[in-house]
This record gives structure tokens, C-alpha cells and sequence, in this order.
């Protein structure tokens, strides 16, 4: 079964409670390896997919990876 869209919710405080452990490197090794893999995504090179970062709103950030709006239409 493959899913269309997902994203990943981080408020600010959380983030930087992550951030500043004693685990810090390990956290921030694994979310770049993470965003790696998906940013190697062919779908995401050809265009088919998009990735986006954005503000929620509620000082937070939002990561949302789904199909590109022109493949909606």
C-alpha cells in the first residue's frame, strides 16, 4: 500500500529539548541521514513529489512530502 502524502510535526520547544541533549549528534546525524534518503527520492527528481517546510502556525515547523499539485489537477 503506498501513501500519498505524509509530513512531520515538531513544535519549537520539542526541537530544541531534542537539540540540546546529550544525544544531540546522534539526533541530528539520523534526521540528516533521514532527509537524505528522501531527498534521493526519483519521484522527488522528477518531479512528481515535493517536499516542504513550513511554519504550522503554533511555533512549530511542518515537513510535508506528497504528490505535486499539477499531478492533483
Amino acid at each position: 500500500m503506498e501513501h500519498d502524502h505524509w509530513e512531520i510535526g515538531l513544535r519549537g520547544e520539542a526541537l530544541d529539548d531534542l537539540l540540546t541533549s546529550e544525544k544531540a549528534g546522534m539526533t541530528l546525524w539520523f534526521m540528516a541521514g533521514y532527509l537524505k534518503g528522501l531527498t534521493d527520492s526519483s519521484a522527488l527528481h522528477s518531479g512528481e513529489r515535493q517536499m516542504v517546510l513550513e511554519a504550522d502556525g503554533d511555533q512549530g515547523w511542518r515537513l510535508r512530502y506528497a504528490k505535486s499539485e499539477s499531478d492533483d489537477a
